[in-house]
């Protein structure tokens, strides 16, 4: 199975005020200190507001989100396996959030 992630400069811009302004910092700070339970709340609450499934629309593809579908996702062995693996390889960490975040101009 497929799984879509995105998170749009908006909704990034919500993340930075939760995490007080710096979320970039608060990341590399808490994948420093090891603190499993702080890495494990900040990447559910990115991959909750990142995740997404590809709908056809009238003939066209979207990525489509929604709260129901974001919390059922954080029910599913592909969550779990998803956190677990990126909890465990800082490189894979840095790439999925990378790849899920707005491009930087």
């Amino acid at each position: 199975e497929d799984l879509y992630f995105n998170i749009t400069q908006a909704e990034l811009t919500e993340l930075n005020f939760e995490y007080g302004g710096n979320l970039e910092a608060v990341i590399k700070e808490v994948s420093e200190s090891k603190d499993a339970e702080k890495i494990y709340s900040i990447f559910k609450r990115m991959i909750k507001l990142g995740y997404g499934t590809k709908e056809t629309v009238n003939g066209k593809t979207m990525f489509v989100k929604s709260e129901a579908a974001s919390d059922a996702f954080t029910h599913t062995e592909a969550f779990s396996t998803l956190v677990f693996e990126l909890a465990s390889d800082e490189d894979l960490m840095t790439a999925f959030v990378t790849k899920m975040l707005p491009k930087k101009d």
